[in-house]
C-alpha cells in the first residue's frame, strides 16, 4: 500500500500509486472515524455528480495528483495518502454544504465548514502530531473548489467519451436507484 517511488520507477510497481490512497492509517479510533467520513461524504459527492460521473473521476485525480506534488514540494514522505485524500474530500463536501449542521456520532453538532478543521483536531488529539498533511488536504480541497467554480477542472473529451459509451451507461444505470 505504501508509495515508494523507487519501486514504482525501477520495478514498475505502478499499483503503489493508487493503493497509497487506500491506506487510512493504523487500526484504531482515528481509522474508524476516517472510514466513516469517507463513506458518508464521498457518497454524497458522488450523488451530486451522478449525471456527470467523469467529474467525480476528475475530482479524485486532481486531489491525488496535487497531494503527491504537494508532498514532494513540501518534502513530506508520501508513503500513505488515504487520510489526506479523505481530508480533501471532506473539505470539498463542506464547501458545497456550507451552513449545514453535521451530527458527529450523536455527540454534538458542527457546521459543515468546520468539519475539515475538526478532522485536523482529531489527528492532533488522537495521533499527537501537528496535522500538516491534513492542512495540505484542506489547501488542495480549497484549490479544487475554486478551480471547479471557475470551470477550470473539466474532464478531457476522451474521459467524457468513455463515460458515454453504451457499456458504461448500462453499468451506471444498474445503480440508478442508489443515486436518486
Amino acid at each position: 500500500f505504501n508509495l515508494e517511488w523507487n519501486a514504482v520507477l525501477t520495478k514498475f510497481q505502478f499499483w503503489r500509486i493508487p493503493t497509497s490512497f487506500l491506506y487510512l492509517g493504523p487500526l484504531g479510533l482515528n481509522y474508524i472515524l476516517t472510514i466513516q467520513f469517507v463513506w458518508t461524504y464521498m457518497a454524497q459527492l458522488e450523488r451530486l455528480n451522478y449525471h456527470e460521473p467523469e467529474q467525480v473521476l476528475m475530482m479524485l485525480l486532481f486531489g491525488a495528483t496535487t497531494l503527491m506534488v504537494g508532498y514532494f514540494w513540501l518534502g513530506f514522505s508520501p508513503k500513505f495518502l488515504g487520510h489526506n485524500l479523505s481530508t480533501y474530500l471532506v473539505y470539498i463536501w463542506a464547501k458545497i454544504f456550507e451552513g449545514t449542521d453535521v451530527n458527529i456520532m450523536d455527540l454534538f453538532l458542527l457546521k459543515a465548514e468546520v468539519l475539515p478543521w475538526f478532522f485536523c483536531a482529531q489527528t492532533y488529539l488522537l495521533e499527537g502530531e501537528i496535522p500538516y498533511a491534513d492542512i495540505l488536504g484542506i489547501v488542495v480541497g480549497h484549490l479544487y473548489h475554486y478551480l471547479n467554480l471557475k470551470k477550470m477542472v473539466q474532464a478531457p473529451a476522451f474521459i467524457r467519451a468513455f463515460f458515454q459509451t453504451p457499456t458504461m451507461k448500462a453499468s451506471y444505470l444498474k445503480f440508478k436507484e442508489d443515486f436518486e
